[in-house]
C-alpha cells in the first residue's frame, strides 16, 4: 500500500471529531444532567410549593447544576473548535500512508506512527480515528482522498486490524 493525499486544515473536521471521540461520554453526561435537574426541578416544586423549609433551595440548587451538566459538552465544543482554529497549521499536511506506517509532513514539522502502535482504527463520518488504547493518534479525511486510496485503506484495515 502506497497511498499520499493533502490533508486541508478544518476546522468543522474538528467539531465531527471531538464528537466521534466523546459520543458515549457526553450521552453519560447528558443522562446524569437529565436526572440531577428533574429532581431537582421536582424537589423545588414540592418544597417552595408546601413551604418545605430548605427543601425549595436545594432543589434549586440542584436544578442548577444539572443544567450546567447538560451545558457542558457544548462549552467543551467550543472550546475545542477555538483552539483548533488557533492551533492548525495555515498549510496543509501531506499524509503518506505505506504498510508500515502513517507519515504527515508540514513544512514545519513531520510526524510517524509506525502501524504496530495502532490498536485500532474506527470509521465514523467521513473520516478516520486511529486509537493506542484510548488514546486518539491521528485521523485521516475520506474527503480528501480518492475513491480508490479509500477501497485500498479498507482493504490494508481488513487485512491488519
Amino acid at each position: 500500500m502506497d497511498i499520499m493525499f493533502v490533508k486541508m486544515p478544518d476546522t468543522d473536521r474538528a467539531r465531527r471529531i471531538f464528537w466521534a471521540v466523546t459520543r458515549r461520554q457526553v450521552r453519560i453526561y447528558w443522562s446524569v444532567g437529565a436526572g440531577i435537574a428533574v429532581v431537582g426541578a421536582l424537589m423545588a416544586l414540592i418544597g417552595f410549593a408546601s413551604d418545605g423549609g430548605n427543601v425549595g433551595p436545594l432543589g434549586f440548587a440542584f436544578f442548577v447544576c444539572g443544567v450546567w451538566i447538560l451545558c457542558t459538552p457544548w462549552l467543551l465544543l467550543r472550546r475545542v473548535i477555538r483552539r483548533a482554529g488557533s492551533q492548525s497549521p495555515p498549510d496543509a499536511a501531506t499524509v503518506r500512508l505505506t504498510d508500515d506506517e502513517a507519515v504527515f509532513e508540514t513544512p514545519l514539522s513531520q510526524g510517524r506512527f509506525n502501524w504496530p502502535i495502532v490498536k485500532r482504527i474506527d470509521e465514523c463520518d467521513g473520516f478516520w480515528i486511529a486509537y493506542r488504547d484510548r488514546q486518539v493518534l491521528f485521523s485521516l479525511p475520506q474527503d480528501s482522498m480518492t475513491s480508490e486510496q479509500i477501497t485500498e485503506f479498507r482493504e490494508f484495515l481488513a487485512r491488519r486490524f
